[in-house]
């Protein structure tokens, strides 16, 4: 096969296919252009060699010529990109787009229209009733891939050689990108793009650094069952998401509706998880969640698996919580923090300093209190604001902790340390986004309640934890040890904590223990 790098383009046209599917806004501006600027190098590589090229891709999902899909809307970018004029076919095949072929000089570039506003490109049959039955199903296939031999011949009559450059659809035997390349059976090779992608995946392949995970996608098993069952001898973790998931939860006996499912295919999908559990290979499979942050649909999913796991984490945060909800083999309290870096995920070693990292000094309203996560101290800061309502009713805000909770400690704060915040708005934060609703909190979000209302800044160097009650008590929690040598770990030199839990302190060297009974004795701590 011939490569990029050796073939002689002169004087050649080449038929390129790429991947410019590219998300586009309702004014129609590109808003990722990724895959355009990487498709750019084989294109100058063309041009460089003394060839002329044609691009041929797809956009969206169409189904059928539509001015919302035209690959018109990335024709100026292209040029920025290219620094060039592009010529712009309103057709991939058929007379005008064969003539705008013919007639490109060496060095010039022509745009095809959308590849799918042709049924043919997929081979697959449009604007079928849902209540078909399968042999219409099949006829009508039967004569759209008829159809499709004279569409990809009229795609290789408009070039000399083709390159496939589209690694984001090289896995579907689509016309552009499988059938034309009978056309060109010495005059065909892949683009830079799939050279690095091709190169990436042999490395990994052949000498995977452990633990090796693949992640897999798609609506069927059957489709992918080559390269599962060629992963079983590779892999420590597979990952599963997409239609596909469907399937094994109907093999395992779950209810899934009307969602996509081979039927079919239950043994399969039985066949691939015994093989896994054999050869000692977790098996994770993802699925929907909703907007409350809990597994979607009945819970056949979370019955089904040994494990269920929550990737949970603010979109606009770097860092995300692994937090285990079930485990079959051990305790569900354990959490992971990651962050996100230009690497990928990477593990926190200490959550604790990296959540106060960037606390403010001297700001009213911010303590930094300890939960207890699982085995597990993460010391975080409490953020509360207290002003002046201007409505009727006072707002009440809580982001990373439960509102009601909040809304029950500000009427404990009314009634038991005699605040009147109930004419006030109230937002309580888990600086962050990270989620934390251990009781142990509830001291700290009282004492940010009452800094931001009295206008004085706790102590930067001051820790709090505890559970208050209805009466104002301040209550035990576990593990207090583990908490205050986290903090003094973490250069704290004050620890106000409940009065009952100082007994079972083993170790206060460094650090000031101040015990209180109830919030009238934590509050007095504030300056």
């Amino acid at each position: 096969m011939q490569t990029i790098d050796t073939y002689n383009f002169q004087d050649k046209k080449a038929l390129i296919r790429v991947d410019f599917n590219v998300p586009l806004n309702d004014k129609f501006e590109i808003t990722d252009d990724t895959r355009m600027r990487a498709a750019i190098p084989t294109i100058k590589k063309v041009l460089a060699g003394g060839g002329s090229v044609i691009l041929m891709s797809h956009l969206g999902r169409p189904k059928g010529p539509d001015a919302k899909y035209s690959l018109k809307h990335i024709q100026k970018h292209l040029e920025e990109l290219l620094g060039q004029p592009v010529k712009f076919a309103d057709d991939c095949v058929g007379e005008s787009a064969k003539k705008q072929a013919a007639e490109l000089k060496p060095g010039e570039v022509l745009l095809l229209e959308n590849l799918r506003f042709y049924a043919e490109e997929e081979g697959k049959p449009r604007g079928l009733a849902e209540n078909v039955s399968d042999e219409e199903k099949k006829a009508a296939k039967t004569v759209v891939k008829e159809s499709q031999k004279k569409f990809v011949a009229d795609l290789a009559s408009l070039g000399d050689c083709w390159i496939n450059d589209a690694f984001g659809t090289a896995h579907r035997a689509h016309a552009s990108t499988a059938l034309i390349a009978k056309y060109f059976p010495n005059d065909k090779m892949f683009g830079y793009v799939m050279e690095g992608e091709l190169k990436a995946v042999d490395s990994v392949m052949k000498h995977p650094q452990r633990p090796f995970t693949a992640i897999m996608g798609g609506s069927k098993v059957s489709s992918k069952i080559d390269i599962i069952m060629n992963l079983m001898d590779k892999v420590d973790n597979l990952i599963l998401g997409g239609g596909m998931t469907y399937t094994f939860k109907a093999a395992l006996g779950g209810h899934v509706g009307s969602s996509i499912c081979e039927t079919d295919k239950l043994d399969l999908a039985l066949d691939i998880m015994r093989i896994a559990k054999e050869k000692g290979i977790a098996i994770f499979i993802v699925g929907h969640v909703t907007k409350e942050g809990v597994v979607a649909g009945p819970r056949v999913l979370e019955h089904m698996v040994d494990t269920v796991l929550y990737f949970e984490g603010d979109r606009h945060a770097s860092y995300r919580v692994l937090r285990g909800v079930k485990n079959r083999f051990g305790s569900t309290n354990e959490i992971g923090v990651f962050e996100m870096r230009e690497s990928g995920l990477m593990e926190v070693k200490n959550p604790s300093e990296f959540m106060l990292n960037g606390k403010p000094k001297g700001a009213s309203g911010s303590v930094v209190a300890c939960s207890m996560e699982g085995t597990r101290p993460v010391l975080v800061e409490i953020q509360a604001l207290v002003c002046h309502s201007n409505f009727g009713i006072p707002r009440r805000t809580a982001a990373g902790t439960d509102l009601n909770r909040v809304n029950l400690l500000v009427a404990v704060l009314e009634k038991r340390a005699g605040m009147s915040i109930s004419a006030c708005d109230a937002y309580v934060n888990i600086a962050g986004g990270i989620r934390m609703n251990e009781p142990a909190m509830d001291l700290g979000i009282v004492m940010a309640l009452a800094s931001s209302y009295r206008e004085k800044a706790i102590d930067e160097k001051t820790i709090c934890f505890g559970e208050v009650g209805l009466s104002g008590e301040v209550r035990a929690v576990n593990m207090a040890q583990q908490r205050v040598t986290e903090a003094k770990k973490l250069g704290f030199e004050t620890c106000i904590l409940p009065k009952v839990s100082i007994p079972g302190l083993t170790d206060t060297k460094g650090i000031r223990i101040v015990g209180v009974g109830n919030i009238g004795e934590a509050i007095r701590q504030i300056g």
